[in-house]
């Protein structure tokens, strides 16, 4: 299994992989670039891995879950005239 900065995996002796997302320097979790690649090499190391049988979704940070996507990076999108590009479209729908 791959290490991650941005959520931490156990597996217990069922097969229930514990999902725990904190991504760093982020008073909430959010949808950053790190974890979205993540979170995409978790999806297939877990559909590879024949020892997870499960999963468990949970946060790391004690105010909230998952607060959405990080808009200082769809900001980082934005072209001169505040529109958004097809670039921080097309990262809004990378896990759709």
């Amino acid at each position: 299994m791959s290490d991650y900065t941005t959520f931490s995996v156990e597996l217990d002796d069922d097969g229930i992989a514990l999902l725990t997302i904190d991504v760093p320097n982020q008073t909430m979790n959010v949808w950053t670039p790190d974890f979205m690649q993540e979170f995409d090499t978790f999806i297939d190391d877990f559909n590879s891995s024949g020892s997870m049988k499960g999963l468990v979704l949970t946060s790391g940070k004690k105010n909230a879950f998952l607060a959405g996507a990080d808009l200082n990076m769809m900001s980082a999108n934005n072209n001169a005239s505040g529109a958004l590009t097809q670039k921080a479209f097309d990262d809004s729908m990378v896990l759709t």
